[in-house]
C-alpha cells in the first residue's frame, strides 16, 4: 500500500491492512446514533455504522472489508469490533489500562477542590 497523507494511522485486522483517520465530528455522530439506545431501527443502524466505517477508511480498504464481510467466514463480528475500537481511539490515549489506587485518590482529591 502506497502512503496516504489523508490516513496517517495503519492497523492490521483480520489479515487486512487499513488506513484510517482520526474521526471527524460527523462520523463520531454517525457512530453514536447507531448505538443509541433510542434508535430502534436497524437499517438506519447499519446505515450509521457504515458512514463512520467508509468516513474514516481509505476507500480502497472500504472496497476490501465489505467484499471481507461478505464472502469471508474469517472477519466476522469480533474483527470488526477491533476495527471500530481502534478508528473510534485514534489520536488518543485511548484505551488505557485501569487506574491504580493511587490515581483513583488523586482523581477524589482534585474532585473535592473543584466542588469547593
Amino acid at each position: 500500500m502506497e502512503q496516504d497523507t489523508g490516513f496517517p494511522y495503519r492497523t492490521t485486522v483480520g489479515g487486512i491492512e487499513f488506513r484510517y483517520r482520526v474521526p471527524g465530528s460527523r462520523t463520531l455522530l454517525a457512530f453514536v446514533a447507531a448505538q443509541s439506545e433510542h434508535n430502534h431501527n436497524k437499517d438506519i443502524r447499519v446505515q450509521q455504522m457504515a458512514l463512520f466505517v467508509h468516513g474514516n477508511i481509505h476507500p480502497e480498504d472500504a472496497a476490501e472489508l465489505m467484499y471481507r464481510l461478505i464472502d469471508d467466514d474469517d472477519f466476522g463480528e469480533t474483527e470488526l469490533k477491533t476495527l471500530l475500537r481502534r478508528i473510534g481511539t485514534a489520536g488518543t490515549a485511548r484505551p488505557t489500562g485501569p487506574l491504580s489506587h493511587w490515581q483513583r485518590q488523586r482523581l477524589r482529591i482534585g474532585e473535592k477542590s473543584v466542588r469547593a
